[in-house]
């Protein structure tokens, strides 16, 4: 074959693949940004999808739960119980922090969205390990202008990468036909449901806490604060503080009763730090801790996501604080008044667990 030859299919494969990478992308669609129902999507973006519903049907909501994925398992009607003149959209956003809580808050805020209360959730996990995703990350951006660049750079970057995990994974599901792992209803509530996994345990919860991982998992480094991350992080609280104010938008600030297995895999003291640090922007109440609710693995689907009923203790701890039927030391009120004897309580919750921990551990050796 001649030189020219070559060079002709050299070209034509390096026009070619650029094509092919796009029309892949394009078809199997596995994030749900260019024409597939979300519904038929394995894991649709949020962030694109919400924002999307939300830009046209924003009269139809004046009040929101905003949080990463924890929150999304709770039902609106769990809070608008207690507030009968507010309807209330689910604005679960996965992995997301304080610093992207504040730039979707800022946009609804800029485009006149009628917002009167705001359900505010604030994870120690996520806002300990970023501020802000790489753009890389698909899943987790935002298109502009709440994102980074131009309209016609993120319909390009998704077009023009190879998410292969994400692309297999759809195509798989296109091809099975199977229901998915979860459930999603983005233009209703805004929460996602794992139907399967609350009805396994329903049936059986003690051979689902056995079979499910997570709980027996120990991590072997305790996890620190990324000071860049914190930092921004906890700005972006006092930004959304302020935005409350100056809008006159009720805020109700509160911190995920994270499962013990995953609290146990954080610096305890960065931990403490953390709350101190809330408590000097705003006052808000903590969930999270070593309590009656948390070292219970029947109230999570794994050592992440707390179940729909705890959502509902969340906000009949806030809302009825004198409430009776909740465990005693589950949600506490905290203020910069308060915070350092919440601490003292804490940490002895957690020396008692450690030393729990560890006489189950000797027992089982």
């Amino acid at each position: 074959m001649s030189y020219k030859k070559w060079f002709l299919y050299g070209s034509f494969i390096i026009f070619l693949s650029p094509v092919a990478i796009a029309f892949v992308n394009y078809v199997v669609d596995p994030f749900g940004i260019f024409w597939r129902d979300y519904h038929a999507i394995v894991q649709p973006s949020e962030r694109y999808n919400k924002i999307k519903f939300l830009d046209k049907n924003h009269s139809n909501y004046n009040a929101y739960m905003i949080g990463s994925s924890r929150i999304g398992t709770t039902e609106v009607s769990a809070i608008e119980k207690y507030k009968p003149d507010m309807k209330f959209y689910n604005l679960t956003l996965g992995a997301s922090t304080l610093t992207q809580h504040a730039d979707v808050i800022r946009y609804m805020i800029e485009h006149h969205f009628p917002i009167k209360f705001l359900y505010l959730q604030v994870d120690v996990y996520d806002n300990f390990v970023n501020d802000h995703h790489a753009k890389e990350v698909l899943l987790y951006r935002f298109a502009p202008p709440i994102g980074e660049g131009k309209n016609w750079e993120f319909y390009r970057d998704y077009l023009m990468s190879f998410p292969f995990a994400d692309l297999q994974r759809q195509i798989k599901a296109d091809l099975k036909k199977e229901a998915h792992s979860v459930r999603y209803d983005f233009e209703k509530t805004g929460r996602w449901y794992f139907d399967q996994k609350e009805k396994a345990l329903h049936e059986n919860p003690e051979a689902y806490i056995k079979n499910e991982l997570s709980f027996h998992k120990r991590a072997s480094k305790k996890l620190q604060a990324s000071q860049r991350a914190l930092t921004s992080n906890l700005h972006a609280l006092e930004e959304i503080r302020e935005l409350c104010q100056k809008n006159s938008i009720e805020l109700i600030v509160f911190v995920a009763p994270h499962n013990h297995v995953m609290l146990e895999s954080i610096d305890f003291k960065a931990y403490q730090n953390f709350l101190l640090s809330l408590s000097e922007i705003t006052p808000y109440w903590d969930f999270s801790g070593y309590n009656n609710v948390t070292l219970n693995n029947q109230n999570y689907y794994e050592h992440s996501h707390y179940r729909p009923h705890v959502g509902e203790w969340i906000a009949e701890k806030i809302f009825t604080p004198v409430s009776s039927s909740l465990p005693q030391d589950f949600g506490f009120f905290v203020t910069k008044d308060t915070i350092k004897d919440h601490l003292n309580q804490l940490k002895k919750h957690y020396e008692t667990y450690c030393n729990n921990a560890k006489l189950t551990m000797d027992k089982g050796n």
